[in-house]
């Protein structure tokens, strides 16, 4: 099962990438399970590049746990750091449902270290 949707991704800091676009993209397998939701592979079909795309349904969430998501997407948008999975966008279009777009980085997760 794909999805393709579009998701509008964070302005950068620097200056020449200050526009906001939609992205095309487009779910491919199930990689694993967060906090809030499952984990999928997803790629952006304009640049080809591996995108993790964690996505909650917002029906099966409290108010408190909405909150604490919306609380980490405020805070990874700020951060920017070699050793820090990059935040590239998030995808609310669909109802009930919302799609945050992370930097993909291959060898499981830290769980299994």
């Amino acid at each position: 099962y794909h999805h393709k949707n579009k998701m509008t991704p964070v302005a950068q800091n620097d200056t020449s990438v200050n526009k906001i676009r939609s992205i095309r993209w487009q779910r491919g397998q199930m990689i694993g399970r967060g906090a809030f939701g499952r984990v999928y592979m997803a790629l952006n079909l304009d640049t080809g590049e591996l995108m993790a795309m964690k996505e909650v349904d917002g029906t099966s969430v409290s108010s408190r746990e909405r909150s604490a998501l919306e609380n980490e997407i405020a805070m990874m948008k700020d951060l920017q750091h070699a050793n820090i999975v990059r935040y590239l966008g998030v995808d609310n279009s669909a109802d009930d449902l919302l799609a945050v777009f992370l930097e993909f980085v291959p060898g499981g997760s830290l769980r299994s270290l």
